[in-house]
């Protein structure tokens, strides 16, 4: 049996759901863990589904689009017209997939909780465990981040604002004819003691995508990042250039004499990649081709992994966060393409949103903040889809975008893509340092081009 353990601090939340009888739905962000016990560490209230700027910002463009426009427009009638009792499944749904772009690594959507009275729970029954289903196909979307996932157990948890009375449950996520089962729970604090990781992987995407007009967009954007996606996922791991041991625990007490002291463990972690010498190029003759997408630049990963945890955890929670920071940025520049009505159009590009990072409750969370965005527009989705009212001083920025003209350069071979880092030249020596089989490119941007449509996604390390 699974036992969820919640952050303290989410007691005074739980209990003044109770206290005011505020009917609410959210998700639990958490952690997995192979050890049968998982850990929930915040709620995120379903917003209100007008609060979604994406889709008011396609509803208010000046699209053609009008297919487009319309759907968005009836989904958001039939949202007015559910009373508060009702689960709306789609809603939630919508914002899981955009909650999942703000955790960074080792943070999951472990579930769904409920604040309500017993009638309407038992009314909603059906939708909740529907809910769960949804939930974790749009939140664990792609092969790697659900191999990154020790059990198929999700939770439910639900707040009854008549009795005051706690319940968990949860449900085996493969398991389609499966049924809630008793989950034990308790609260203790212990975001404290988490350990923290980072580093900065460096992507070289060159790839060339076939003639299908049934593909979307962001369907041959992910294509494309197929084989780098692999080779990070099969990527080693090293602390000062020593391979990192998976099955080694973080934190390792020894004794000394009536006190046990804890050893000091570096908490950064550098990947580096061992790139596969494939390509997409060899399986298409030049008539089936019609695009061709590059990505070059780097990535800055940030992960979190419990006291007990092994380096193993932390090596596959930082490149899920790689994994899914650059799924992020291909779905949000389609979305920022669609807006625009550039798809209709054989030949453009956009500049890639950067990485915005928020620490709070001892975590970091994340945003993607196009350039002609303002913070406050990054406040207020940390507040709309976290809870989270970060002030303008607490955003961390460890990544920012190059002037126009040095994208051009770039792009015309003009300048090469590391000139922009400061950086660039000591990781560089640093890195001949390595063994031969390890190669590390000291690029500072992450560009992606396409030949028929033409994308340019810039990312740059401060």
């Amino acid at each position: 049996m699974v036992q969820l353990i919640f952050e303290d601090s989410l007691n005074l939340f739980i209990n003044d759901l109770i206290k005011t009888k505020t009917l609410q739905v959210g998700l639990i962000i958490g952690q997995f863990t192979a050890n049968s016990k998982d850990f929930a560490i915040h709620f995120a209230k379903c917003p209100n589904p007008v609060d979604d700027e994406v889709e008011e910002e396609l509803v208010n463009s000046d699209s053609e689009n009008t297919k487009i426009n319309e759907k968005i427009k009836q989904k958001n009638e039939a949202f007015k017209l559910n009373s508060n009792e009702n689960i709306d499944v789609k809603w939630i749904v919508e914002h899981a997939r955009q909650v999942t772009r703000m955790l960074t690594g080792g943070l999951m959507i472990i579930g769904v909780y409920y604040s309500c009275s017993p009638e309407i729970y038992l009314k909603n029954q059906a939708l909740l465990r529907q809910c769960l289903y949804s939930v974790r196909k749009k939140s664990e979307n792609s092969k790697w981040i659900r191999n990154s996932i020790p059990h198929n157990e999700r939770y439910f948890f639900h707040m009854c604002t008549l009795t005051g009375k706690l319940s968990c449950r949860t449900i085996d996520i493969n398991d389609v004819q499966g049924s809630f089962k008793q989950a034990t729970f308790r609260f203790q604090s212990f975001l404290s003691s988490w350990h923290s990781f980072s580093c900065f992987v460096d992507v070289n995407i060159s790839s060339y995508v076939p003639v299908k007009e049934s593909l979307k967009t962001e369907q041959k954007m992910t294509y494309a990042c197929h084989d780098e996606i692999e080779s990070i996922w099969n990527s080693y791991a090293s602390i000062n250039f020593k391979i990192v041991k998976d099955d080694q625990l973080i934190s390792e007490n020894t004794k000394n004499k009536n006190t046990t002291k804890t050893k000091t463990i570096k908490k950064d972690i550098e990947i580096m990649l061992f790139k596969k010498n494939v390509s997409n190029n060899v399986l298409f003759s030049p008539d089936q081709i019609n695009t061709e997408i590059k990505f070059v630049g780097s990535i800055f990963a940030k992960a979190f992994i419990h006291q007990k945890g092994t380096y193993g955890e932390a090596v596959k929670a930082l490149k899920v966060d790689i994994i899914r920071s650059l799924q992020s940025r291909i779905e949000l520049l389609c979305e920022e393409a669609q807006i625009n009505n550039l798809c209709q159009v054989n030949e453009w590009s956009l500049m890639s949103p950067i990485r915005v990072f928020v620490k709070a409750y001892e975590v970091y969370y994340c945003d993607y903040a196009f350039k002609d965005e303002t913070q406050k527009e990054t406040i207020s989705r940390f507040l709309d889809l976290l809870g989270i009212n970060p002030s303008q001083n607490d955003l961390i920025y460890m990544e920012k975008s190059p002037d126009i003209s040095d994208v051009s350069m770039i792009l015309r071979g003009e300048r090469p893509v590391d000139i922009h880092s400061e950086m660039g030249s000591e990781r560089s020596s640093i890195c001949l340092e390595e063994p031969s089989n390890f190669k590390f490119l000291a690029s500072c941007i992450i560009a992606l081009v396409a030949v028929v449509f033409s994308f340019i996604v810039i990312l740059l390390k401060q």
